[in-house]
């Protein structure tokens, strides 16, 4: 299951006294670009998700390929990577880079890796050029089902940054009674819902649909990417209301999905009518989220990590990851992002 010290970290991280100064160039900004991948576009897509409600400045999550290829992007990049080694953020840096573009943010957990050093040791612009950085320490690493630490430490400095982006910061004030209600709210969700799935016989073959708000929701996201680098299920992530209208023929005929949806008063209606009906013919789940929406995150990542640990432990490898194939393993580059 969870840990203490994850909720530990996350009030840390939260309750961390040093200012986020690159808030500004968000309240600034008539959009941004949130870019990442592997686990931190979780934070990516939950940044992006969390400034547009909050702020209401159009906001998106793109891919590092996405961001190299379409140069006519024009938003402000946040780019968040945890140690800024990985060949897709170096790139992105260097493509923020040779566009000169002027104002741009690097989250990471090592401003200082490669590609902190190419956004902000870059040679100087024909026109004034800025990046900056929001950080926290970089967490011991997490050898359990994924790097769930990283996610943990990515996400809440993702908050304290929207939170640097509000001219009403108290708006998004966080009440720590409520984020350990929602530890508590999701621990209890985790074990239901991992008995739930384990007792669908032949489970591990059956593909996993997850229904949430959005087509590519922060809520959603989490679960696609860490069961998925959990070896556990390569889910799919859909919007629940526009899966009603057609998406479910290949379930009808193939008769071989688990569905788990997450919904929240907000969309009780459509959650509530979905589960009542598809209920009836398939194996099917759900995580209500109980907090404020607010908390909504951090309930479901929360739930996320238990559920992970406990299927871990279904499968033979409790909370740890699955052998690596080693020819795949050995693969090294994976071409260039940019143009030959």
């Amino acid at each position: 299951m969870l840990e203490d010290s994850d909720l530990e970290l996350v009030v840390s991280r939260l309750q961390d006294p040093q200012p986020i100064a690159p808030g500004i160039f968000l309240r600034e900004a008539t959009s941004s670009v949130w870019i990442a991948s592997g686990l931190a576009k979780i934070s990516a897509i939950y940044g992006a998700s969390l400034l547009q409600r909050m702020v209401g400045s159009p906001s998106r999550y793109v891919t590092p390929l996405e961001y190299v290829q379409n140069q006519r992007i024009n938003c402000l990049p946040v780019l968040i990577s945890l140690r800024g080694k990985h060949t897709d953020a170096i790139e992105v840096a260097q493509a923020v880079v040779n566009r000169e573009v002027e104002r741009s943010i690097l989250l990471s957990c090592s401003p200082s890796g490669p590609a902190g050093k190419i956004m902000l040791e870059r040679p100087p612009a024909k026109h004034h050029a800025a990046a900056v950085v929001a950080s926290a320490a970089l967490p011991e690493r997490d050898k359990r089902f994924v790097n769930f630490k990283s996610i943990l430490t990515l996400s809440a400095i993702t908050n304290r940054l929207v939170y640097g982006a509000l001219e009403k910061a108290e708006s998004l004030e966080v009440d720590y009674r409520k984020l350990y209600g929602a530890w508590s709210v999701a621990e209890n969700a985790a074990v239901r819902i991992s008995d739930q799935i384990c007792s669908v016989p032949g489970w591990e073959r059956k593909q996993l649909i997850i229904l949430a708000e959005g087509a590519y929701s922060e809520l959603g996201i989490a679960w696609q990417s860490v069961l998925s680098e959990a070896g556990i299920a390569n889910p799919v992530c859909l919007d629940m209301k526009d899966y009603t209208h057609g998406d479910h023929l290949v379930a009808s005929r193939t008769k071989n999905a688990i569905y788990l949806v997450i919904g929240h008063k907000g969309v009780s209606s459509v959650s509530r009518t979905f589960i009542g009906r598809f209920s009836t013919l398939f194996p099917v789940c759900s995580l209500e989220l109980q907090t404020d929406p607010q908390y909504h995150f951090w309930e479901n990542i929360f739930a996320v990590g238990g559920v992970t640990s406990e299927l871990t432990g279904a499968l033979g490898y409790y909370n740890k990851r699955p052998e690596k194939d080693p020819v795949i393993w050995s693969w090294r580059g994976w071409g260039s992002m940019s143009a030959d």
